[in-house]
């Protein structure tokens, strides 16, 4: 997803994360004009579980300020794969 495209999303709607699968937004933060990044909460429990091995504590939600690991259109091909990190990319 882009910049632009994440910029629209309102609370309540899905996206699929590359990580976390189906996700529903929780609100996206939005700083001096730009776009700071878009809370999301994973739905299923895969998602769920995978989140908590990930931050190593029981949050609900997350904050992704990469849009290009959200889609709106389809899910992720494997749930759980890494996103891409532009430091290690």
């Amino acid at each position: 997803m882009k910049h632009q495209e994440a910029e629209k999303l309102k609370p309540a709607q899905t996206v699929y994360h590359r990580r976390y699968g189906k996700c529903i937004v929780r609100e996206v933060m939005i700083a001096q004009g730009e776009l700071f990044g878009i809370v999301i909460r994973p739905v299923n429990q895969d998602g769920k579980d995978l989140l908590k091995q990930d931050c190593g504590c029981d949050i609900p939600d997350m904050l992704e300020d990469l849009p290009r690991n959200l889609s709106m259109e389809k899910p992720p091909e494997k749930i759980g794969e890494k996103p891409i990190d532009l430091e290690t990319a």
